[in-house]
């Protein structure tokens, strides 16, 4: 009885290893028809690709604004009360910070009665005015690092913004230079600081001494108001820049 139990159970091992073989060997054989499959799309596609022509571009896709940052920077300069908070004040910050954010302009704000930091003062405006969309173009140009709030410096600015450029309506014939100069070499890479002045006075006429530059940003000898000054400013220097740019 035990030898033919022995012989049954045998019997039913090779059976296992039979089914367990062939399952494997079904394995394998999906497997194989699997990396043909794959083989076989492949080389389809490649075929494919071979058969498109190649794209050919005219010019390069990365144009010198894609490959440097040009750094150039909207100085305000207040000379409205240099103690009180005025509307004036945060009105035109936030009137400037959709100007600067859309023309690729950092924003520098000089002298202005805020003793704060530049994060607050964003805090501030975003709470005090709905101009330029609740002042979240502010903190937009703040996120990016391109807000800056100081003390108008009593020696000379900071070298990262460059050149100094008074921006006014009468020019000191040595020192006056045409938009599209500035935007010539803005395309080369070099930065400006294009000073405005808020308040009826206008820039202190110290700075007039300071400035390499004097633009007349109308070219016409015309007196804009400070914040038509601040498009204006931004606008056509990009609008200049744009069609030299074009021109090549």
């Amino acid at each position: 009885m035990c030898t033919a139990f022995h012989e049954v159970f045998s019997s039913f091992l090779r059976e296992q290893g039979f089914l367990r073989e062939q399952g494997f060997l079904r394995e394998q054989s999906f497997l194989r028809e699997q990396s043909f499959l794959r083989e076989q799309s492949f080389l389809r596609e490649q075929s494919f690709l071979r058969e498109q022509p190649r794209l050919r571009l005219t010019k390069p896709y990365f144009t010198k604004k894609h490959m440097k940052q040009l750094m150039l920077t909207l100085g305000i300069v207040n000379t409205y009360d240099k103690i009180k908070v005025l509307d004036a004040h945060y009105r035109a910050i936030a009137r400037a910070a959709p100007i600067c954010h859309a023309f690729g302009f950092h924003l520098a704000l000089y002298d202005f009665p805020f003793k704060m930091t530049a994060e607050e003062l964003v805090e501030f405006v975003m709470e005090k005015t709905t101009i330029g969309e609740s002042g979240s173009y502010l903190k937009i140009l703040y996120e990016k690092n391109h807000l800056s709030v100081a003390d108008l410096p009593k020696k000379g600015f900071p070298s990262h913004f460059g050149e100094i450029v008074i921006t006014t309506s009468k020019p000191d014939p040595k020192r006056k230079v045409l938009p599209v100069k500035i935007a010539e070499e803005a395309l080369r890479n070099r930065s400006f600081l294009f000073l405005v002045g808020l308040g009826h006075k206008g820039l202190p006429k110290e700075l007039f001494e300071r400035g390499k530059y004097h633009l007349d940003i109308t070219s016409k000898g015309l007196s804009l108001e400070t914040c038509t000054a601040i498009g204006a400013i931004p606008a056509h220097l990009s609008g200049l820049m744009e069609n030299l740019e074009t021109k090549k």
